[in-house]
C-alpha cells in the first residue's frame, strides 16, 4: 500500500507540468505535446514514448516557431522528473520509471536521454534553482555526485545515445556544472554540431557555458555568436545569432540584453527578418517586436508589432503594460512622420 502511494505521489508531479495558454499556433502545440506526453508517462506508456522520440528525431519535425518538436518533447519528459521533489522515495521511483524504459528499449537513445535526464533533475533537487551563494553547503556533495552519475551514464552509452543530437546538449549541461575548461567544452560542443549542425539545442547549451552566471562573458558569447552564424548562415541566414542572443536574453540579460551584452543589434535584425521568413508564428513576433523595442529600433518595432494577428502574448511581454508602451512609443514616431509628411504636402 505504501509503495502504491509513493507511486500516486511520483504520477501527481507528471500533473506540474507548466500549462501554457492555447491562443497562439506555437505555445498551443507545446501545450498539446507536453499534454500527451505527460499522459503517456502517467500510463507508463514507452512504447508510445518510444514511437514519438524515434518519429521526432528521423522526420527533424519542427514547431511552428522553428523550435524541433524533439526538444518540446524532451522539456515534457524533464518536467515531469520534478526538482521540487527533495523525498527519496519520490526519486527512487522516478528511477524505477526511467529504467523500464530502458529495460523495454535498450537500444534506444531516447530512453538513456530520459534516465540521464532523471540523473541531472535528481541534483537539482539538492542545489535548488537560487543563487549559488544561497545553497547549503551540504547540497553540494550530492548535486556534484548526481552531475557525475549523469555523465558517467551518458559516457557509457554515447554509442546509442549519441545517434540523438540531445545527448550533446545533456553532456553540455554536465560540462556547465562541472566546469569543464574551455578547450575540453569546445571539443565537444564542436563535435555536436559536426554531427547535427541543426540542431538548435547544442548552440543554446553551449550559451549556457558561456555566459556570465557560470563564469562566462559577454565577449565569449559574442564569439560563439559569430562562429554560430557562419557554420548556419548557407540553410539559416541570420536566424541562428538573433535566437542566440534571444536564449541569451533568457539565461543572463533579460532587459539588459543591449546594455551588457555585445549583440550586433543590425546583424540581430537580419537574422529576425531570417526567421520570419520560415517561422511567421506569433510567439517569434512578439518576442522579436520586445527585442526591437528594447533596442531602442521604433521603425522595426512597429513594424513588427503591425505584424501581429493576435493580442499580445504575455509569456514575450512579461506585463501588457511593456507591450502597451513599447507600441505607444513605436507608434508616436510613426504618427509623427506621417504628420509631418502629410503638413510638408499641402
Amino acid at each position: 500500500m505504501k509503495l502504491q502511494q509513493m507511486y500516486l505521489s511520483f504520477l501527481v508531479a507528471f500533473g506540474l507540468v507548466i500549462s501554457v495558454p492555447g491562443h497562439c499556433d506555437e505555445l498551443s502545440e507545446r501545450a498539446s505535446m507536453n499534454k500527451y506526453v505527460k499522459l503517456m508517462m502517467q500510463t507508463q506508456n514507452v512504447t508510445e514514448l518510444e514511437a514519438l522520440s524515434s518519429t521526432y528525431l528521423s522526420t527533424q519535425a519542427r514547431t511552428s516557431s522553428g523550435i524541433w518538436k524533439l526538444t518540446v518533447f524532451n522539456t515534457a519528459i524533464s518536467l515531469a522528473f520534478d526538482s521540487r521533489h527533495k523525498g527519496p522515495a519520490y526519486w527512487a521511483l522516478a528511477e524505477k520509471w526511467a529504467r523500464n524504459w530502458v529495460e523495454h528499449y535498450p537500444e534506444s537513445p531516447a530512453a538513456h536521454i530520459a534516465y540521464a535526464q532523471m540523473l541531472l533533475n535528481h541534483g537539482w533537487s539538492f542545489r535548488g534553482t537560487g543563487y549559488a551563494k544561497d545553497v547549503e553547503a551540504q547540497n553540494w556533495a550530492p548535486f556534484a555526485e548526481y552531475t557525475q552519475q549523469a555523465r558517467t551514464y551518458l559516457e557509457t552509452h554515447k554509442t546509442i545515445a549519441a545517434k540523438d543530437p540531445s545527448w550533446y546538449e545533456l553532456m553540455a549541461v554536465v560540462a556547465k556544472q562541472q566546469s569543464w575548461p574551455e578547450r575540453e567544452f569546445s571539443k565537444l560542443i564542436n563535435e555536436g554540431l559536426e554531427r547535427y549542425p541543426a540542431f538548435y539545442q547544442i548552440y543554446f547549451a553551449a550559451i549556457g557555458y558561456y555566459g556570465p552566471k557560470w563564469g562566462g562573458n559577454a565577449e565569449s558569447i559574442e564569439k560563439f555568436a559569430q562562429a554560430a552564424l557562419k557554420r548556419t548562415q548557407s540553410s539559416e541566414g541570420f536566424g541562428m545569432y538573433a535566437r542566440i542572443y534571444w536564449v541569451a536574453s533568457q539565461t543572463n540579460y533579460d532587459d539588459r540584453l543591449f546594455s551588457d551584452s555585445l549583440v550586433d543589434w543590425p546583424v540581430m535584425k537580419k537574422g529576425i527578418d531570417d526567421v520570419l521568413k520560415k517561422y511567421p508564428d506569433n510567439w517569434n513576433i512578439n518576442n522579436f517586436a520586445r527585442f526591437a523595442c528594447l533596442s531602442g529600433d521604433k521603425k522595426k518595432t512597429a513594424e513588427l508589432i503591425s505584424r501581429m494577428d493576435t493580442p499580445p502574448l504575455m509569456a514575450a511581454w512579461d506585463q501588457i503594460s511593456d507591450f502597451q508602451q513599447c507600441k505607444d512609443w513605436a507608434y508616436a514616431e510613426q504618427a509623427t512622420s506621417d504628420k509631418s509628411l502629410h503638413t510638408d504636402t499641402q
